[in-house]
């Protein structure tokens, strides 16, 4: 990315602050941005992610049914069916830190859920959630649900029947895979050469 957009993007993020009577050192946003960057994260959402770390909320949540997400960055609130969820502990900058990762449906598709440094383990694959402040990020051309400590999740009392989306994985046996077949798989390696 280029000095001049990233001195755009910076001078943006301190105009917000200022606007909420937040001082921030303009060094420190830069690193922060750069890092998200880094990341392959869009320049919009590390905006709103450094806003967010400072208590700003960007941008207003929009409700939405899960086949109508788009790769915009925005806040949804969404209710469906976790359809996988899966742990793991990842080094990052030397420390460990636990994510969850899944797939979240409802009638209207799927999409990959995404959640560091929050605990999920109360949750399991069946179980019908609603999810309040969740970001919405691209990967790979697809949208994801980036669930941050800020967000609200919560176990609903309503079923989901889902309909699944080329974007999103489901989970499959390794007998039942075809060709052309996006599937999640659990398996335990049994060699490797």
């Amino acid at each position: 990315m280029e000095k001049e957009q990233v001195a755009l993007h910076i001078e943006k993020i301190k105009r917000a602050l200022e606007n909420e009577g937040i001082e921030a050192n303009e060094e420190v946003l830069r690193k922060d941005f750069l890092r998200y960057i880094d990341f392959d994260i869009s320049p919009d959402e590390a905006e709103m992610r450094i806003l967010r770390k400072h208590g700003i909320t960007p941008r207003d949540t929009v409700r939405k049914k899960i086949g109508e997400i788009g790769t915009e960055p925005i806040s949804v609130s969404v209710r469906g069916r976790i359809v996988s969820i899966n742990s793991a502990v990842s080094t990052v900058d030397g420390e460990e830190r636990k994510r969850y990762y899944g797939i979240l449906g409802d009638e209207t598709g799927t999409i990959p859920f995404g959640a560091w440094d929050v605990d999920l383990s109360g949750f399991s694959k069946g179980d019908s959630v609603e999810i309040d402040g969740a970001f919405i990020r691209e990967w790979n051309g697809n949208p994801q649900l980036r669930i941050s400590r800020r967000t609200r999740i919560e176990k609903i009392d309503e079923e989901f029947s889902v309909k699944f989306s080329p974007r999103a994985a489901e989970e499959a046996k390794l007998a039942d895979i075809a060709d052309g077949d996006r599937v999640s798989i659990k398996a335990r390696i049994l060699s490797l050469e």
